[in-house]
């Protein structure tokens, strides 16, 4: 083998309160950087015609660095770089007759619920006297469940209002990030050298990371996650890390 020049998927099983969860694969993994690191003593002489000479040194090692970069966003991984967690993010469809607003003139208020239907929705006064023009009294951000008053309307500032309105149903992941000091768990990345096309794996038993930078959600770049952290020696292993190339399978 005369070099490596890798590609590979990583694995990771995240430890929450204690209990791995089970291994998951991290699409997009840009970087897998380890940085040794050790601390250099030495003695210097302060002999005549010595000084300063060194009389002897000795390597001290210190706990590794560990830098993970993600490309391929995922819920778990973007929860792991924000430092938080992640849960099923679920919408029932449903319908609201007469649901009541304070009108925000020239803002906007919260209905409540997202995937807002435009058939049937309908904004009255709190008499459920007069109807209100959409465009022209009021606009609605469908997606968001955002009911905007518009200043030139006929809503006034405060006013009670009625709203009708039906939603469809919203699945996805949630992220409430800034929860987690920090993240725990094992790191298997299952690799392959081009250079000599063998099969090459690097299993980190145990790493706590932690975020390293901001996450530019208005990025005019493809938005990277990258963590930093330090590697354990869990009991019965002899190195935080191993890694295994030039495998012949037979």
């Amino acid at each position: 083998m005369s070099g490596v020049l890798a590609e590979g998927t990583l694995y990771v099983n995240q430890d929450i309160a204690g209990v791995p969860q089970g291994l998951e694969r991290w699409r997009g993994v840009a970087k897998l950087e380890i940085k040794p690191n050790s601390e250099l003593k030495e003695a210097t002489s302060k002999d005549k015609d010595e000084y300063g000479q060194i009389v002897a040194s000795v390597a001290i090692n210190k706990p590794a660095d560990l830098t993970v970069v993600i490309k391929e966003i995922t819920g778990r991984a973007l929860g792991m770089a924000l430092q938080g967690s992640v849960s099923v993010l679920a919408q029932g469809s449903g319908s609201a007759t007469d649901q009541l607003v304070t009108a925000k003139k020239g803002r906007f208020v919260e209905l409540g619920k997202r995937n807002v239907a435009t058939a049937g929705f309908v904004v009255t006064n709190s008499a459920a006297a007069i109807t209100y023009v959409l465009n022209t009294d009021y606009r609605v951000n469908y997606a968001m469940g955002f009911l905007e008053i518009l200043q030139a309307g006929a809503i006034t500032e405060g006013q009670e209002l009625k709203v009708d309105y039906a939603w469809g149903a919203v699945s996805g992941e949630k992220v409430l990030g800034a929860t987690v000091p920090q993240v725990k768990g094992k790191l298997v990345l299952d690799g392959k050298n081009l250079i000599d096309g063998k099969p090459m794996t690097v299993t980190i038993w145990e790493a706590t990371l932690t975020a390293d930078g901001p996450v530019d959600f208005m990025s005019d770049d493809l938005i990277e996650l990258s963590m930093k952290g330090r590697m354990t020696t869990p009991t019965g292993k002899t190195s935080p890390v191993e890694i295994e190339l030039g495998m012949v399978f037979s």
